[in-house]
């Protein structure tokens, strides 16, 4: 897996929070790059909307889908090649 985006998903799940207004600045151009194509509000593939999810990761349901999102990546299962 692409070690630059192994490390922008550890970021998220690990500091999303501490990022604040930080988030929008470091993380939506990767998102728009290698995510939203699939996980937006429109497409929702596997039922993921990044643009809804919560960051709040004191809701164990944000907590949750971020841990999918890091794993998907980690696993190498996301993004896809193409």
């Amino acid at each position: 897996m692409n070690a630059g985006i192994r490390l922008a998903l550890l970021t998220v799940v690990l500091g999303i929070q501490a990022m604040g207004a930080e988030f929008d600045e470091a993380l939506v151009p990767f998102f728009e790059k290698h995510c939203y194509e699939c996980h937006d509000d429109l497409s929702k593939k596997g039922g993921l909307d990044l643009d809804a999810l919560s960051t709040d990761l004191s809701d164990p349901a944000a907590m949750e889908a971020w841990v999918r999102v890091f794993d998907q990546v980690d696993q190498g299962k996301m993004p896809p090649e193409d």
